[in-house]
């Protein structure tokens, strides 16, 4: 089992460039010990970050979409099966549960 890092939490990300192309990115968040949630024992927290709205997607086993720009900002973690994504730069990649599936996605243009 690989060895994970508390004081981390690394996601990926989609953006857009200047004209308009996707690409993958990797983020890290930094986190601390916080005893945040007293009398629980502390544990690792980023910093606070502004949040507006969210939704739940579910798809059926199986479910194939077309390829399309995002329709709105997303941040996604994965809790079961697989996805993979394609940025317009031609890079693809797999996602499935676990450290590696949360990811953000800017609103995009194009296809």
């Amino acid at each position: 089992m690989p060895k994970t890092n508390p004081t981390q939490v690394t996601y990926h990300r989609i953006f857009v460039d200047a004209k308009g192309d996707s690409h993958f990115d990797t983020v890290t968040i930094e986190q601390s010990p916080v005893r945040a949630a007293p009398p629980a024992a502390p544990f690792y927290v980023s910093e606070d970050r502004p949040a507006s709205e969210y939704r739940f997607y579910s798809f059926e086993p199986g479910w194939i979409g077309e390829l399309h720009p995002a329709p709105t900002r997303q941040f996604l973690a994965l809790m079961s099966g697989a996805v993979e994504m394609e940025t317009t730069d031609g890079t693809v990649r797999r996602f499935g549960p676990g450290t590696s599936s949360c990811w953000k996605i800017r609103r995009a243009r194009g296809t």
